[in-house]
């Protein structure tokens, strides 16, 4: 691979440093909730997102593995008590996905049954409390063995193809000067403890959201579409 990296790009001539990149910044404990309306929205979608911290943040493995419990799949806690109990959403899923070099979030996206928009307050009171729950009570050792799993079989997954390869290396290489991250990683999981993941979940998860509703324009609430030359040419 080196000897071909050299034949093809080792004649081109290096440029000029870059500049440093502005320093991301993360404002946690503010409560922002909104309602968006899409004219082209063919059904409501909710939307929660929580600021944390960057990818090379130490509290970023117990976030993702956080993440993992609380959202991560139908069996995860929430999806599980809103789609399977509650029958609220037709479809749930999160996690910690956005993880960039200085700032973070944790999300969570929903989409609703009819039965879900009607009860919007106990789905956020639910919600809630399932975040404190794991806050004030902390998660059991075969959640967590679970959680480290899930991200042990992204791992396998990312590196089952070429692509996935030779992504993992240039980021880790690019970024962190450790082309093997996607290995090292791994064991950054394996040390997080429940109690680190109880410690994160106090610290960045709880009713200091960001919630967005984006519904059908012209549904309750929401301001109707604005008229297009067409349809005023119509009238």
């Amino acid at each position: 691979v080196k000897e071909r990296v050299t034949h093809y790009f080792g004649p081109i001539p290096k440029g000029e440093a870059k500049p440093p990149a502005p320093k991301g910044e993360v404002t946690r404990g503010r409560k922002v909730e909104k309602q968006l309306s899409d004219d082209k929205a063919q059904q409501t979608q909710w939307i929660w997102a929580w600021p944390t911290v960057g990818d090379d943040h130490p509290d970023r493995p117990a976030l993702e593995l956080l993440g993992n419990v609380l959202f991560g799949g139908e069996s995860a806690r929430v999806p599980k008590i809103m789609s399977d109990e509650k029958k609220w959403t037709a479809f749930s899923f999160g996690g910690h996905i956005f993880g960039f070099r200085e700032a973070g979030g944790m999300l969570f996206l929903g989409v609703p049954t009819e039965e879900g928009e009607k009860h919007l307050d106990d789905v956020k009171a639910t919600l809630l409390a399932e975040v404190d729950k794991v806050a004030k009570k902390g998660i059991s050792a075969k959640e967590l063995e679970k959680a480290v799993n899930q991200q042990l079989m992204q791992s396998v997954s990312t590196l089952a193809t070429n692509q996935g390869r030779a992504m993992a290396v240039a980021n880790g290489a690019a970024f962190y000067n450790d082309p093997k991250r996607v290995l090292t990683d791994l064991d950054r999981y394996s040390k997080v403890t429940a109690k680190d993941i109880q410690r994160v979940a106090q610290t960045y998860i709880n009713g200091d959201w960001i919630f967005y509703e984006l519904v059908p324009a012209g549904k309750a609430g929401a301001p109707a579409p604005a008229a297009t030359a067409t349809t005023e040419a119509k009238k």
